[in-house]
């Protein structure tokens, strides 16, 4: 059985989260932000464009659905959902990589925040298991 969340607990949830990665990031330098370690290629600000990414993706499919519209589609034709994540995710990478730190930031910042207004907006029932929007 799925648990489902409600909005209010969904979007406290966001904020700790939220909460939790700027204190961590608050940690680092700008120097140690840009300089990789996570992975062999990927530095703490190319993880931010990630996560921006996959918020305004989120945000995007979201949005579509709740307006019984199309939502956007990442998987071509045949293509196991793996390959997918490794094909997006590194188109990402190569998007962002020579990115300022403060755009990153300033990326990540409105991608959450809109993330954000957009579960505020929707309701509980939208939310839940069942709905058209978590299929």
């Amino acid at each position: 059985m799925t648990q489902t969340l409600s909005k209010n607990d969904l979007l406290m949830r966001l904020h700790e989260e939220r909460n939790q990665l700027d204190g961590t990031l608050a940690t680092l330098s700008d120097a140690q932000l840009v300089q990789t370690g996570a992975t062999p290629l990927w530095s703490s600000k190319d993880t931010l464009a990630h996560l921006a990414f996959w918020n305004r993706w989120t945000n995007d499919r979201i949005d579509k659905i709740s307006r019984s519209e199309k939502p956007p589609r990442l998987t071509q034709p045949g293509e196991l959902w793996s390959a997918t994540l490794e094909r997006v995710n590194t188109q990402v990478f190569g998007e962002h990589r020579d990115q300022s730190l403060a755009d990153v930031r300033a990326d990540y910042d409105d991608s959450i925040a809109g993330l954000i207004a957009l579960i505020d907006r929707l309701s509980d029932e939208q939310l839940a298991a069942d709905s058209p929007l978590t299929a």
